[in-house]
């Protein structure tokens, strides 16, 4: 399950990020714990507090729809290291 998320999420990340990139001077780490229910549907987040992290939550993770998970509530984490 976690491969076939992280492919989807791949392919939907740069774009989003992009996006974000337009507006923001500069980008930060992206830390975040999303949960996924039974239907594919991100129902809960929890990030880190930065406008990268709210940019990304906001216009991403929390609208797209994920594979069905192996079981209900499955809690998924992302950690994208944006500065060295």
């Amino acid at each position: 399950y976690e491969k076939s998320v992280s492919q989807m999420i791949g392919q939907y990340m740069a774009t989003t990020l992009k996006g974000c990139s337009q507006y923001l001077k500069t980008m930060d780490n992206i830390d975040a714990v999303f949960v996924v229910n039974k239907l594919g549907i991100s129902t809960q987040a929890y990030w880190s507090d930065n406008k990268t992290a709210n940019c990304f939550v906001g216009n991403g993770i929390l609208n797209w729809v994920y594979p069905k998970p192996p079981m209900n509530n499955y809690h998924y984490h992302i950690h994208v290291k944006m500065k060295p």
